[in-house]
């Protein structure tokens, strides 16, 4: 009997052996993996708790998605570096009149007093002492009006033609970030769902290593590719909120209001020509369309300073009273400006030392 169960106690015991190794190697290579495995799980059960919170946060905040229309009609409405826009150009609207106006007359009050400083000595023994009446205009030189007029004019068409300009670059930048913003919130889903599938990778590599069908190494690619999925995930996010705080910012709206959803975009095709778009570039183009006014604008400018140095004119008349019995006077003067003209602008020259 001994020499039967001699055989059956050394299998039993071999076996619990190889069990009780089995075990001690399994309790290491489980204690090795979780110190290795600890952060990016970690990581993931943080980022599905943020996930978690996001999601709710952004179905509670808003569900209908914004048409991009909608918010540039907003941004007309709000956006301050438009408003000083039309009001400079509201403003040069007015310089126009007052340029190719005449100068301000003027009018004078004249007391001339006869054989003491006092107030009207010798007005009534003396035909030198009088009261006097006058008024007096200057007249530019015929043509000059007329030019500084349509300088002004020039300059009211090239503030009208930077409301476009400011208008365009705003509508630009609202346009960019909302395309990004539609894009980021696309992609969400599809990181999302890289995601799932990467942890149940994770959680397959992890069954078979337990079960010691796999190696360490399947494990560590696993955990390591679904940590830089949930990093992008992450930036992801950050980009989203960064987009949400410019367009909020375009929009003058408080940055704790609620969050803005993008309408899908599609992929569209471009249906002109070189030729049509530069056509169209020409004609509809803010940029151009200001340039042009300001040339237009400095060439009528040359054709005033060239103006300039025509004479201008003034034209005076004074009514001097004197007493009854002395007869009064009537003075009417005319007198010419004559523009100096320097060595150095004449000969188109500066010299500078």
């Amino acid at each position: 009997m001994e020499g039967i169960r001699f055989p059956v106690w050394n299998v039993v015991e071999r076996k619990c052996l190889k069990f009780i190794v089995l075990v001690v190697v399994g309790v290491l290579a489980g204690g090795v993996s979780s110190k290795l495995f600890a952060a990016p799980q970690g990581i993931g059960e943080q980022r599905q708790e943020q996930s978690g919170q996001v999601q709710p946060q952004l179905e509670h905040e808003s569900e209908v998605p914004t048409p991009l229309a909608t918010l540039i009609e907003e941004a007309k409405r709000n956006d301050p570096a438009i408003h000083s826009a039309e009001e400079a150009a509201r403003a040069a609207t007015f310089v126009a009149p007052q340029m190719s106006a005449l100068p301000d007359p003027q009018f004078t009050l004249q007391q001339f007093s006869v054989g003491s400083p006092r107030p009207f000595a010798g007005y009534t023994n003396s035909d030198f002492a009088y009261i006097g009446l006058g008024a007096s205009q200057q007249l530019p030189y015929p043509g000059k009006l007329k030019l500084r007029g349509a300088v002004a004019d020039r300059d009211a068409d090239t503030a009208k033609a930077h409301i476009e300009v400011v208008l365009q670059d705003e509508i630009e930048t609202l346009k960019t970030t909302y395309l990004h913003l539609a894009y980021l919130q696309q992609t969400l889903g599809i990181l999302q769902r890289n995601a799932a599938l990467l942890e149940q990778m994770e959680q397959q590599a992890e069954a078979h290593y337990s079960t010691g069908k796999g190696n360490q190494q399947d494990v560590l690619k696993a955990q390591l590719e679904r940590t830089k999925i949930l990093r992008e995930v992450s930036m992801h996010h950050q980009s989203v909120g960064g987009a949400q705080a410019e367009l909020k910012r375009l929009l003058r709206r408080p940055q704790d209001s609620l969050d803005i959803i993008a309408a899908p975009i599609a992929a569209t095709f471009l249906r002109y020509t070189a030729s049509e778009l530069l056509d169209k570039v020409r004609a509809q183009n803010p940029n151009i369309q200001e340039n042009s006014a300001m040339v237009q604008r400095n060439q009528t400018a040359v054709e005033l300073a060239q103006k300039e140095f025509r004479p201008d004119f003034g034209v005076s008349f004074m009514y001097e009273n004197t007493d009854r019995k002395f007869r009064d006077y009537y003075e009417l003067s005319f007198n010419v400006n004559f523009p100096r003209r320097l060595p150095w602008l004449a000969a188109g020259k500066i010299h500078i030392e």
